[in-house]
């Protein structure tokens, strides 16, 4: 993940992390291996690492992500079983000392989802460390905002039937 740096720009603007997730939902989740490369270029995005062919071996894998978004951001695309399953972004990290203006952007962003899109489904959280989720059709959008060891916003847009499967795959896994 990006590290904080002290009076890091505020970028990209919310509305451009809102229309980026317009394009991205406003695509057919990616079913395949050749789908997810195909809509991946359509959007702009790519991905200097490539998952092995094997579906079993990409139970759970995570890989770097580069976003057109105007900004360095820190981004990591998963895959289970060969389908991509969660596009994560790692939005505005900062010292923990100037979290009041990353909980700003938090309000921010929250506002844009529920305009663009609709209240959220889900809320939860601490006032210092809310989070929020929005269901829009077959994906799940989640907001995240974090507080320790640095600040930052954490956005997930995920299949939500992959992401199931993902994780009772991930809690057979770890039974004894």
């Amino acid at each position: 993940m990006t590290a904080p740096t002290q009076g890091m720009p505020y970028s990209p603007a919310p509305v451009e992390v809102i229309a980026f997730i317009g394009r991205i939902l406003g695509h057919e989740w990616p079913r395949s291996e050749g789908e997810r490369v195909r809509v991946f270029e359509a959007l702009g995005m790519h991905s200097p690492q490539r998952p092995t062919e094997d579906p079993e071996e990409n139970i759970g894998g995570i890989w770097v992500l580069k976003v057109p978004l105007g900004a360095e951001v820190d981004a990591r695309w998963s895959s289970f079983r060969g389908s991509l399953v969660l596009i994560t972004l790692f939005l505005y990290p900062q010292p923990s000392g100037q979290h009041a203006q990353v909980l700003g952007k938090f309000a921010e962003l929250r506002t844009e989802l529920s305009t663009y899109f609709s209240p959220p489904t889900e809320t939860w959280g601490t006032e210092a460390m809310p989070a929020a989720r929005w269901t829009i059709g077959t994906c799940g959008v989640e907001l995240y905002c974090f507080n320790k060891p640095n600040s930052v916003l954490m956005l997930c847009i995920e299949d939500l039937q992959l992401a199931r499967l993902a994780e009772a795959a991930a809690v057979a896994d770890s039974a004894p």
